[in-house]
């Protein structure tokens, strides 16, 4: 997701997330799966009609029906959230 920062002179702009570009090459792939596909796919960009990494903004990819992930133990299920919550932290996922 895109951030609003502001420039030394007191403009605001759009800054990218650092993996914005890596996240849109992903989108197009799962676009790109031929139907039916199980993925949906949302993205916002900063220019209408103009597609591209560096005016990507914001996106997911829902896989459907949702991911589900079993575990045999309770200390695995822990193991598990804590491995989303950390990915989240470190990548500033909101």
């Amino acid at each position: 997701m895109a951030e609003v920062a502001s420039t030394d002179e007191g403009l605001q702009i759009l800054k990218p997330h650092g993996d914005a570009p890596d996240f849109f090459r992903f989108t197009e792939a799962v676009e790109a799966i031929n139907a039916p596909a199980s993925y949906r796919t949302t993205t916002s960009f900063a220019a209408a009609g103009d597609r591209t990494a560096e005016t990507f903004l914001t996106g997911e990819v829902v896989a459907v029906p949702f991911l589900q992930f079993r575990v045999k133990t309770e200390g695995q299920a822990k193991e598990l959230a804590h491995s989303f919550h950390d990915y989240a932290a470190k990548n500033e996922c909101h």
